[in-house]
């Protein structure tokens, strides 16, 4: 995830350096193929992708594929697979990130969404988070994350107290 973010982040720097997108421009797509593998345990244990709402010995395996949409000023992220566990349950998932850059403020604000369903003990897996992306007057990122349901690359600084139980189960 980190990779969205810094896409985010560039996205938004490019744009105050100067670069612009031109609001009628046509969108630019991009497409590629993702693979993720999301293990049960705690979170402490390993990095990346483990997932304390799985079973300890749980590893579920998905593939998919991404679509990347450039427009205006910002971006939509789209992953949409199939996943399959360790017992044999089969899952469908979807991936939804999006930002967008905010000229007059020099914000970014970006949005992510992960939701794994299918028939097997991973059911129902879910993450969420909001990150707001400002900018001193230095030009450093100031980054303001509201996770609802937490992030497996996210700095563990970053994660609220009351969500480390729902933290790392975002896998993409």
């Amino acid at each position: 995830m980190k990779k969205f973010v810094a896409l985010a982040v560039a996205l938004a720097a490019a744009l105050i350096l100067g670069a612009t997108v031109a609001v009628a421009a046509p969108a630019e797509h991009l497409e590629w193929p993702v693979e993720f593998t999301l293990t049960g345990g705690d979170p402490a244990d390993a990095m990346p992708a483990v997932c304390n709402q799985l079973e300890d010995d749980l590893v579920v395996e998905g593939t998919g594929s991404a679509h990347l949409i450039l427009h205006g000023n910002g971006f939509t992220l789209v992953i949409n697979g199939t996943a399959e566990d360790s017992d044999g349950g089969t899952y469908v998932f979807n991936y939804h990130a999006a930002g967008n850059f905010n000229p007059a403020t020099s914000e970014l604000i970006f949005s992510d969404h992960f939701h794994l369903v299918g028939n097997g003990a991973a059911n129902q897996i879910k993450t969420f988070f909001v990150v707001k992306v400002a900018f001193s007057e230095s030009g450093d990122p100031i980054i303001d994350a509201h996770p609802l349901r937490g992030d497996p690359l996210w700095d563990m600084n970053l994660v609220l107290e009351e969500n480390e139980d729902n933290v790392r189960c975002d896998p993409v």
